[in-house]
């Protein structure tokens, strides 16, 4: 059994070594610095925002105008930017060899046709022979097969007029509606294959705008609405419904946005240089710096600093959109102007956390 007085003087000892971790815990391990971090506040967005895109008038569909046969180009008067109806004359080919088919063609009908008028008269003769009883079916039979020949004969020599009449219609390429030239590769004296393309068309009527827009919030939802156009060639402004947002940047960083253009009045010509406007208002939004912005447990939030205590803890948050200046949030009872919260210096911290603000902007 013990001494009592060992006995009382090691609950003194374990006494003492129990106070002294109490202490350390309290004042090493747990009491840390506040650390410094940027403060800022949550700032409204107008609602009403109203923006202007650059852009050209083009043609949404174009085609190329073509010969069917190949040759040399003898005329080509149309350039670009030329208004044509349609039968209008595009370009022509070197017709020599073309009318050499069609006069031998029209040789051969005229010959082919002389044969048919004698083997019918023979036919006829010989039948005449027969019902009289002069004559043999041996000699009619022979009459009409060699009537039978002539009539294929002159059958194949017409469809030869017919297609030396098409090689001869086929050196001129005429527009196939009302028009507007909007390339011309081919010169005149050059030789060009079958299908080579000549000239490339665009209708007439038809109408897009192509805009080169910045990289801003809300873009990918404007497909469907309508756009203000307004052009030095057209007193009043047009409208427009946007076709098409490029989901991909282009070379130069820009978003291209299509619009179908009003079919109604005069149309613009193409390459005209317009201007588009059109209404990204939208809901009462607040926007945050992008290093406020941390992932949680459910998703987007921030660090809120209580004001009273300096501690920070986290609040999730509903982001409305990205841009390139940061993060725009739905409002909400817990979320306003008033609020502070982590801007540098988010990432890393911990809930309860003491915090020291370095800047701290004007709410």
């Amino acid at each position: 059994m013990a001494h009592p007085f060992l006995h009382r003087k090691f609950r003194r000892l374990a006494g003492s070594v129990l106070l002294a971790l109490g202490t350390v815990c309290g004042s090493g391990l747990h009491a840390q610095p506040p650390v410094a971090v940027e403060i800022t506040h949550p700032r409204p967005l107008p609602a009403a925002h109203t923006v202007h895109f650059i852009g050209t008038v083009e043609a949404p569909e174009t085609y190329p105008a073509s010969f069917r046969s190949g040759g040399r180009i003898t005329a080509l008067p149309v350039e670009t930017g030329d208004r044509i109806a349609k039968g209008d004359i595009i370009a022509e080919l070197d017709q020599t060899a073309a009318r050499a088919s069609l006069d031998a063609a029209e040789a051969g009908v005229t010959a082919a046709q002389a044969q048919l008028d004698q083997a019918r008269q023979a036919r006829d003769r010989a039948q005449g022979l027969l019902d009289r009883g002069t004559g043999t079916q041996d000699a009619l039979d022979e009459a009409m097969q060699a009537f039978l020949q002539a009539r294929a004969s002159s059958d194949q020599a017409q469809a030869q007029l017919e297609t030396a009449q098409q090689g001869m219609d086929d050196t001129v390429l005429r527009a196939i509606d009302d028009a507007v030239v909007t390339e011309r590769p081919a010169e005149i004296d050059e030789v060009v294959s079958a299908g080579q393309e000549v000239v490339m068309l665009a209708n007439r009527s038809a109408r897009e705008a192509v805009f080169q827009a910045p990289d801003i919030a809300g873009l990918s939802r404007l497909s469907g609405r309508q756009i203000s156009v307004e052009s030095p060639d057209q007193p009043q402004s047009l409208s427009a419904r946007i076709t098409e947002v490029s989901p991909q940047l282009s070379e130069t960083g820009t978003v291209t946005i299509k619009a179908r253009l009003d079919a109604t009045g005069a149309p613009l010509r193409i390459g005209t240089l317009i201007t588009g406007t059109i209404d990204l208002s939208h809901p009462e939004r607040l926007s945050l710096p992008w290093d406020a912005l941390v992932s949680g447990p459910q998703g987007p939030a921030i660090w809120v600093v209580d004001p009273e205590t300096q501690s920070v803890s986290l609040l999730a948050v509903k982001v409305a959109a990205y841009n390139t200046a940061g993060i725009e949030l739905v409002p909400s009872d817990r979320i306003g102007t008033g609020l502070q919260v982590v801007g540098k210096g988010a990432a890393g911290l911990f809930d309860g956390q003491k915090v020291t603000p370095i800047v701290e902007d004007t709410p």
